[in-house]
């Protein structure tokens, strides 16, 4: 929001029920079903053309927000930003311990505890979900969105000491990442961002389908009256007739 210098994520559960578009080896779409948003950016090849489809699900999601650019990020580049700023600090949401992950390092974390996470210790707090249990999906993104929140806390709060360190993050987040914005665009908007307040995190609100059993894959239905409403006071000006 540029006229008041705010900006503001919107969290979308990876397992919320949407329309997703099905392609044949053209590129023609054969069919539009009903699963998890998740499951659009697998129906591509994992860079520049999943992107663009799972764009397209999600402003058909929104009731056709238009969505002007997409941008992605390989989960290997956190612990590379999130050291960038000099780490995160959170209080665990919950205990749990991680499976051993690609950099061959496992953790426990204690509910309530607090963590100032570097390295891999940032990976393994936002990244481990229980797949032996229901609705784990909504643990997990609870703590994304409380790691989220104190990094740009911890982000804001770098840059407004040292300007420059704006393009040193974007210098470390540009290895894995994949856009279809160039790099002045990129620049520019995150200097944007960098003069606006955060507004916080929105989660789409809904509830996991009843009749799901462990084993079985998640769906999540959003609560349309309240996502039309959302969408409305925070993407919407209301005009005279």
């Amino acid at each position: 929001d540029t006229v008041n210098k705010k900006f503001w994520l919107v969290q979308v559960p990876r397992d919320a029920v949407a329309y997703i578009d099905l392609y044949d080896e053209e590129g023609n779409i054969t069919a539009s079903i009903e699963a998890q948003i998740t499951v659009q950016h697998g129906a591509g090849n994992g860079l520049e053309e999943s992107n663009y489809r799972s764009g397209k699900a999600v402003s058909r999601m929104f009731y056709g927000l238009p969505i002007h650019s997409v941008t992605s990020a390989n989960m290997g580049g956190v612990i590379a930003v999130n050291d960038a700023i000099g780490g995160v600090t959170v209080q665990s949401l919950y205990t749990f311990t991680t499976n051993w992950n690609d950099y061959g390092t496992r953790e426990t974390f204690v509910e309530g505890e607090t963590y100032h996470l570097m390295g891999t210790s940032a990976y393994n707090y936002i990244h481990y979900r229980d797949i032996t249990r229901m609705n784990t999906s909504s643990e997990r993104l609870a703590r994304q969105k409380q790691y989220l929140n104190s990094f740009f806390n911890s982000a804001w709060s770098t840059i407004a000491h040292n300007p420059t360190k704006i393009l040193d993050i974007y210098n470390t987040a540009m290895d894995y990442i994949i856009t279809d914005l160039s790099t002045s665009e990129m620049v520019t908007l995150v200097s944007e961002a960098a003069g606006c307040s955060f507004g916080g995190i929105y989660t789409l609100e809904g509830k996991v389908r009843d009749g799901q059993q462990a084993g079985e894959s998640e769906h999540y239905d959003i609560d349309q009256d309240k996502l039309k409403e959302y969408l409305i006071n925070n993407y919407y000006i209301e005009v005279e007739k």
